[in-house]
């Protein structure tokens, strides 16, 4: 055999016999912290059709070849970054040696407002709060709560009290939002906290009809230390109708997701998927306050709806129990 032919067979069963090396598209992610491995959201189309791909990357990482068509986005998870979300991404050609790249920012400070009208709850809101914010980093939700506390006078205590009602059945929703908004113990653009003498778990006030605001939440003698962390699901658009806000019984989600209604006290996991609502979600009830409260860009979108069983994947958003 002469060099040339023998040379054109090395190329074409690739070194020691192995296959020729795979072209492959790459997308470069600035700004992940040494050692960190970070989630990465794409959507594309491949030779399956439009699709979420989730994977783990430490700063460049192969993607397969994506193809030109869909709508291309990109949603990166990181540990003590904000969560980026670009919409639209660069369009991928259906060549395999396209590159893209983003650049992470820094972590989302979400001002908080805790009202202590239940003296006796005067420690645990502070230790209910510090687990909150250790089960948001440890999910890479991309903020760190900053709370500033506040005691309530007794004798301004009915104001709050009076926002929230608990029936003969121990059912209990939020009334009289208006009148708690106008009073000087509410901050607008900020995730207000009461923790109240009531016997109740926990309420976020977003979906309260006529009128809702996510910016309100509830905490009673009944919370257990998972139970801050839920209600602020709900504010960051996890809501208990069709978003994904109570996961109980749904496929692929445990007894340890943060999102169980009346969970126990071990609940710390959030999936990728609600992750990526908390960031983004667009609803009747104002969507995600880190959008409302101009703490991340906007305009969100809304999700398919997600219970159950969960809504596969759309060119919108990834499935709700998406995970790597």
């Amino acid at each position: 055999m002469s060099l040339k032919r023998l040379s054109r067979a090395l190329l074409a069963v690739g070194v020691a016999g192995s296959a020729p090396p795979v072209a492959a598209d790459k997308l470069k992610i600035e700004g992940i912290t040494g050692g960190d491995q970070a989630i990465v959201m794409i959507n594309a189309r491949t030779a399956a059709g439009c699709e979420v791909q989730v994977s783990r990357s430490a700063g460049m990482s192969e993607v397969g070849n994506l193809l030109a068509g869909c709508k291309p986005w990109i949603a990166v998870l990181a540990a003590n970054k904000a969560v980026l979300f670009k919409a639209p991404a660069n369009q991928w050609t259906d060549g395999a040696d396209d590159e893209d790249s983003v650049t992470l920012k820094p972590i989302i400070d979400v001002p908080v407002r805790v009202w202590i009208a239940n003296p006796k709850a005067a420690k645990k809101a502070r230790d209910d709060m510090a687990r909150a914010n250790l089960t948001y980093e440890q999910n890479k939700v991309g903020i760190q709560f900053v709370p500033k506390y506040e005691d309530v006078p007794a004798d301004s205590v009915g104001v709050i009290d009076d926002a929230i009602v608990v029936a003969t059945d121990g059912t209990f929703k939020c009334r009289k939002l208006p009148e708690l908004q106008r009073s000087a113990f509410y901050v607008a653009k900020t995730l207000n906290i009461y923790y109240i003498k009531e016997a109740i778990t926990g309420q976020n006030c977003a979906i309260t009809q006529p009128e809702g605001d996510g910016n309100i939440t509830f905490i009673g003698g009944g919370a257990n230390r998972a139970t801050l962390a839920h209600e602020l699901g709900h504010a960051f658009g996890l809501r208990p109708m069709d978003a994904g806000g109570h996961t109980d019984g749904l496929p692929g989600f445990g007894s340890t997701n943060v999102m169980v209604g009346n969970g126990t006290a071990a609940r710390k996991r959030f999936t990728a998927g609600q992750v990526f609502r908390m960031n983004t979600h667009a609803d009747q009830w104002g969507g995600t306050m880190l959008i409302e409260n101009g703490l991340r860009p906007g305009p969100g979108r809304k999700c398919p709806p997600d219970s159950p069983p969960p809504s596969p994947s759309n060119e919108q958003c990834p499935p709700l129990d998406a995970d790597p």
